[in-house]
């Protein structure tokens, strides 16, 4: 067997919400104060990074085969304190601007190794023609306990850095460990990939809506090399953003690490940029081992629901798949997908013990490390470990996949092994489907043909408060605006659970459908939702009961028409079992619609997983709960039948 591996390298990233670019990293969006204030200077002292080599890093790239770097790290020591200009406006308020320059360079990025914001204060990142803004970043969402940050890469040789301060902030930080010089460019002429790869936006990814989703690309190694992986989900289903990559990834601090979703072409196979990409930054480590070459990170900050990220299902039992896929960035390009339809086998790989995997369509390649590869029930069973990149393209590509059913148990410890963070209350689940955070749909007038889908819940509202962040401060104004199905219209809401609040008017001559239920498929449409200002409305409430489908059209419009007073919701454990009323008084019913089928036994933990009730061996197809012993707050229902385990979060108020 030849030597010449897949290596496969991980990056962690920030995340923005910016009103001026498509692409986003966690923040308030904004725009920088500078440009329109007419109170400061013109001139932005400027800052040229030395030069280097840039021909012997590519020789290198090619020779080692790690042409998924694309970026050089230059230390150095700047900041809020030794470099650029500050600006003291009229009213007290201050402003920091800097410029960096890296010659040739297609983009820089940052990297910070003290980075703390005072309440009020905002930092911004753009490029010199102003195209690219990323931010505001503010201390709300951008501090963490590292005091350490990393900003994604602004398309450009020149890089502006600014900071605003106002009068009553005190004791920002902002100091700049590295630059990274992009001699790769990222941004267009993607392709660099080999050429039997596939888009993931192709024909044979239209199956898999669900889990490119999950997926992303991260910058690791000083945010200069590409790596792959996606969020996990957990028994709990309570959205902690574990991030399932590969061992030998773990390169550099994970701390500043960006990961960035949604990074994939809106076309298939044209070479075309990808279109509106979301990223975090930072991670955690919670646990990995080299006998199966997996790494479960943390994520510093839960994606916003309107990010439209999912988290994929696993599936932890030895059993080899007939047919799946694996989702990646290899060569740091843009989404790709590989398809097997041969059964694969077990083989140790690099000391690692591996599933083997024989590609039908697409491949994996370096920069694809730590990818997800799903079995046949769309189920994540192991992430990309390497593979022998002289067989790319031919007919006896493969790869090699570590074993989740084996980084399962791990090394024994909770630091190498998955099932302590996955399954944390030790129900003995095998499996866990995908989920994803509750999708609002708010404000909206619908005319003619839409289709919403989730896989967890929908909200749907109107007259929600609406605003805009700025300079620290949010200005809302209620919208006045329903959510409304207009006359002629056709609507189909599918999830496995829906509210609908008041504010919403299906009028008389629409025809409006929703179904609560577990089967949702790609053509349902999966959407990724409003983005709620979290600012203006400090809680959405959500309530969830009931169950089965409910149909409005013509003058049948659910009491939501009329009076807009009442509020629908529903809620599918499973297609089967319906669990109401949520949120509930400590009495609730468990029904079970299929006759043949009987519970075997129903636990209900504590948010610490402390078994607080408990019942055995039942056989009615309705089961009242009784909890009064239980204190307000929120549980976890498991629900153990014919071998199958489902879980659902209770809250009792």
């Amino acid at each position: 067997m030849k030597t010449n591996k897949l290596l496969f390298f991980v990056i962690a990233l920030s995340i923005i919400i910016g009103h001026q670019s498509a692409n986003a990293q966690i923040s308030k969006g904004g725009i920088p104060p500078s440009f329109s204030s007419s109170a400061i200077q013109d001139s932005i002292p400027i800052v040229q990074m030395p030069s280097f080599n840039i021909d012997s890093l590519i020789q290198s790239d090619t020779a080692t085969d790690f042409s998924f770097r694309f970026g050089y790290a230059i230390d150095v020591n700047m900041g809020l304190h030794n470099s650029g200009t500050w600006d003291t406006l009229q009213n007290g308020d201050k402003i920091w601007r800097l410029k960096i320059s890296s010659a040739n360079a297609f983009s820089i990025n940052l990297i910070y190794d003290d980075f703390w914001l005072p309440e009020g204060s905002q930092f911004f990142v753009y490029n010199e023609d102003k195209s690219m803004i990323l931010g505001a970043f503010t201390s709300d969402l951008s501090n963490n306990s590292y005091d350490k940050f990393a900003t994604d890469l602004v398309k450009g040789s020149i890089t502006v850095l600014e900071y605003f301060e106002p009068s009553y902030a005190i004791g920002g930080r902002l100091s700049i460990d590295k630059v990274i010089h992009a001699y790769v460019n990222t941004f267009s002429g993607h392709g660099g990939s080999a050429s039997c790869n596939i888009d993931v936006s192709c024909s044979q990814g239209s199956e898999w809506c669900v889990e490119k989703r999950a997926a992303s690309m991260i910058l690791v190694d000083n945010n200069t090399r590409w790596c792959s992986g996606c969020l996990i989900n957990n028994v709990r289903q309570d959205l902690t953003p574990y991030y399932l990559t590969a061992n030998h990834c773990l390169r550099g601090d994970e701390s500043t690490w960006i990961f960035r979703f949604k990074y994939w072409s809106p076309t298939c196979n044209q070479g075309d940029d990808a279109g509106h990409w979301v990223g975090i930054t930072g991670s955690t480590v919670r646990a990995n081992w080299s006998g199966t070459d997996f790494a479960l990170l943390q994520l510093n900050a839960q994606p916003p629901s309107g990010f439209g990220v999912l988290y994929a299902g696993w599936f932890n039992q030895n059993i080899a798949s007939p047919s799946g896929a694996s989702i990646t960035h290899p060569r740091g390009d843009v989404m790709k997908i590989g398809l097997y339809n041969q059964t694969i086998t077990q083989q140790t790989f690099l000391n690692s013990s591996d599933w083997r995997v024989v590609w039908s369509q697409g491949t994996v390649e370096p920069g694809s490390s730590g990818g997800p590869l799903f079995n046949n029930e769309h189920l994540l069973i192991g992430q990309v470990h390497g593979g022998n990149t002289s067989d790319i393209c031919t007919s006896n590509d493969h790869a090699f996949f570590g074993r989740f059913d084996l980084s399962w148990n791990g090394g024994g410890t909770s630091a190498t092994r998955l099932r302590d963070w996955l399954d944390p209350d030790n129900t003995g689940a095998t499996s866990v489907g995908a989920t994803s955070p509750t999708i609002y749909l708010i404000n909206r007038t619908l005319t003619g043909t839409h289709k919403f889908a989730a896989l967890d819940h929908i909200h749907i509202e109107g007259e929600v408060i609406t605003g805009h962040p700025f300079f620290g401060n949010t200005f809302c104004q209620t919208s006045g605006i329903p959510f409304t199905a207009e006359p002629g219209s056709n609507v189909e809401i599918k999830a496995r659970s829906i509210t609908i609040k008041p504010g919403t008017h299906f009028k008389a001559g629409s025809n409006v459908r929703i179904t609560a239920t577990n089967d949702i498929e790609c053509s349902d449409n999966i959407v990724e939702g409003d983005y709620v200002n979290v600012f203006c409305n400090a809680q959405i409430s959500m309530k969830m009961g009931g169950g089965g489908s409910y149909t409005a059209s013509n003058s049948e419009n659910m009491g939501l028409a009329k009076n807009n007073e009442e509020e629908l919701s529903v809620v599918n454990l499973s297609d089967n079992i319906t669990l109401y009323p949520n949120p509930n008084s400590r009495r609730f019913e468990i029904a079970f619609s299929d006759s043949e089928v009987k519970f075997y036994e129903i636990l209900i933990y504590d948010m610490s997983g402390k078994i607080v009730y408990e019942k055995h061996s039942i056989t009615e197809n309705k089961v009242p709960i009784d909890i009064c012993h239980l204190q307000k707050g929120t549980y976890i229902v498991q629900i153990i039948h014919s071998g199958n385990s489902h879980t659902k979060k209770i809250i009792i108020n």
